[in-house]
């Protein structure tokens, strides 16, 4: 991901999830980008089975599956939704900044799936454990969980605006979007 600190230095970066919806646009090549999107499966499963203990590669891997979630028909989308939850999941229990954003979007648009004795079960919308999830991704400087927490404060949303005045909720608005302005993300500068 481009807006991953933790990438390794000279790699280079592709948004797997900008990919996926760009070949779902109006006009986009739906064929290409599934095709793309199944290299980086590939390339990132390699990657894992070689090293399993390392959660940066489990983070793409995860990654790359809930982009593929966005091009798979629905008969096959629950299916790749419980690989990149686990995947992203296990990223996360390893300590891995970025995959707590991750985490905490699967929960938030219901998408979070788990695999327990051969049964799966979705999780639904739990607006604690992604409020939790966002806290802890930008308490360790993940700029999109700052920028995401930022925006629920300011928007409302995941009821973080409860029991709060508009000053109380514009001060922790701007406590998250002006971390992830110092680290450059322009969204959070416009913010």
């Amino acid at each position: 991901s481009p807006l991953d600190a933790n990438r390794m230095p000279g790699t280079g970066t592709v948004d797997i999830q900008k990919l996926a919806v760009t070949g779902l646009s109006l006009g986009g090549d739906k064929a290409a980008a599934a095709a793309a999107v199944d290299r980086a499966i590939q390339a990132c499963s390699n990657a894992v089975a070689e090293r399993s203990r390392v959660a940066r590669l489990k983070f793409n891997l995860g990654r790359s599956y809930y982009a593929k979630a966005a091009l798979d028909p629905e008969i096959t989308r629950m299916e790749t939704l419980v690989k990149a939850s686990k995947y992203i999941q296990e990223a996360a229990d390893l300590g891995y900044t970025a995959a707590y954003n991750s985490v905490a979007q699967l929960y938030q648009n219901n998408d979070y799936y788990e695999e327990a004795n051969g049964q799966i079960k979705r999780r639904s919308n739990d607006r604690d454990r992604t409020v939790e999830l966002l806290k802890r991704g930008a308490d360790l400087g993940d700029v999109l969980a700052q920028y995401n927490l930022g925006m629920a404060y300011q928007n409302g949303d995941l009821g973080l605006d409860v029991g709060k005045s508009f000053n109380e909720i514009r001060a922790d608005a701007f406590q998250y979007l002006s971390k992830a302005a110092e680290s450059g993300f322009v969204p959070a500068m416009i913010e």
